[in-house]
């Protein structure tokens, strides 16, 4: 049953990603995201992402904003948790300077 229920729900997402470019000419990247509701948890995605430290600033001044998609800046939260509570404190100044933290 299980098997049924995720083949139920990648359907529906390609569905809804078809009707959402097609008929209301949505881009693909913007479908993808409304229609990512559809698929269940079983299909979450993991990723290893790699940034230098002037990205990893970048993506947090964006993704910190009030604005910003909730999932993501949650995310983000995490990650600057991450990186200011590695043993020894290495990048303590460097976050204070970039006031990420304070």
């Amino acid at each position: 049953e299980l098997h049924k229920y995720t083949e139920q729900g990648l359907d529906l997402f390609h569905k809804c990603i078809d009707s959402l470019t097609s008929r209301y000419g949505v881009d693909r990247k913007r479908a993808k995201e409304s229609a990512r509701f559809f698929r269940t948890y079983n299909t979450q995605i993991v990723a290893d992402v790699m940034f230098n430290f002037r990205s990893f600033v970048h993506f947090l001044n964006l993704r910190n904003k009030p604005d910003a998609q909730l999932e993501i800046k949650e995310i983000a939260q995490q990650m600057l948790g991450q990186v200011t509570n590695i043993k020894g404190k290495p990048f303590k100044y460097t976050l204070e300077a970039f006031k990420l933290i304070y």
